[in-house]
């Protein structure tokens, strides 16, 4: 009862809290995803708008707190007429008491009833610029961007400290160095097609590790919304493309530089958030089968030559019967049309803003 008076006393108040594209307005709401992605600050923004008394907060990450705190729960919720409980990095290793209002917080899928889930992301484009609030220009803006990530806790880390901040970001969401390892090699394979079985052979020369181990720590990497597989429409066996849920984290994990690869991980951040099928093909980056669009980065190219390139992938755009396609790039812009497909070249910033 004195750990539970204790976090009765709490009291959050409002703070330069930036918002977000998406906000709690279901009365029983479970918040996924990755560590750091803002869940926590989307909560204390909420709570700061609420009569102090008329709620409690749990964070199960926090050491002072224990699972014998549901012992005295439903009793003290009672006593104090708690009209909203919030269960933050919950385990669901017991039930949940019975309130009006009840917000969880984990980083993997769990259903119950009655309750909505809702996917929290890291900052996408527009939110990292209304986190930063710059005033230069939106190319400047853009690079930033791709330097400093999507994490909101990193937007206005000042730049000579970054890279220390980013990797003790990641050091807090790994175990031990055996679980670094695997996700370096992840990491390090950002874009590309992997199998599991490819990042064991290479694992395998410096650390002593089963497959299984390692195909259930990529497995859990995945349910914690860390990485994302991308599968081959066609060929659901192929090999997977790798994606990160921060695309700025591989170049602070190496001083390789490889921006092809970490834009197509921003066009699939931005891409993800809209819940839509994706895939990749033998000759399109992304196809979105349900709305016959491909979506294919193509950096600094001139205009003709992005028509060029289009132009030598036409079977494949008519094989799939895709009706549009768009091209992102950092210079060009323009439309054109191959037979009945639209082209349209969007610089990237554009095309991120109109989503």
């Amino acid at each position: 009862m004195k750990l539970l008076e204790a976090l009765y006393s709490q009291e959050f108040k409002p703070s330069t809290y930036h918002p977000r594209k998406v906000g709690i307005v279901s009365k029983k709401v479970i918040l996924k995803g990755a560590r750091f992605c803002g869940k926590t600050t989307l909560i204390l923004d909420h709570l700061s708008r609420r009569k102090k008394g008329s709620y409690l907060y749990i964070d199960f990450n926090d050491l002072r707190v224990n699972q014998a705190i549901f012992i005295g729960l439903p009793n003290f919720i009672k006593e104090k007429k708690i009209s909203l409980l919030v269960l933050d990095n919950f385990d669901f290793s017991f039930s949940v008491p019975h309130v009006d209002e009840v917000i969880i917080t984990t980083q993997k899928d769990n259903i119950l009833e009655g309750f909505k889930q809702l996917q929290i992301f890291p900052l996408d484009f527009e939110e990292f610029l209304a986190f930063r609030k710059n005033k230069i220009d939106i190319e400047s803006s853009f690079n930033d961007f791709a330097m400093y990530g999507t994490y909101p806790i990193m937007a206005q880390i000042p730049r000579e400290k970054l890279i220390a901040n980013f990797q003790n970001l990641i050091s807090l969401m790994l175990q031990d160095r055996v679980q670094m390892s695997i996700f370096k090699a992840l990491a390090l394979s950002q874009g590309e097609k992997i199998t599991p079985f490819s990042i064991y052979q290479e694992l395998k020369v410096f650390h002593k590790i089963s497959k299984d181990k390692l195909y259930s720590q990529i497995k859990e990497f995945q349910d914690k919304g860390m990485i994302f597989l991308l599968s081959h429409f066609d060929k659901p066996k192929a090999s997977k493309k790798i994606y990160l849920i921060d695309f700025a984290i591989k170049s602070v994990l190496t001083f390789d530089k490889d921006f092809i690869k970490r834009f197509e991980n921003i066009i699939f951040l931005e891409l993800i958030k809209s819940n839509e099928e994706i895939y990749y093909t033998d000759m399109i980056e992304f196809y979105l089968p349900k709305k016959d669009l491909a979506i294919i980065p193509m950096l600094f190219l001139p205009k003709t030559m992005i028509e060029s390139k289009i132009d030598r992938i036409k079977k494949e755009l008519i094989n799939y019967q895709i009706k549009k396609v768009e091209i992102i790039t950092l210079e060009a812009e323009g439309e054109f049309s191959l037979d009945d497909i639209s082209c349209e070249i969007v610089p990237f910033w554009n095309w991120a803003l109109r989503r």
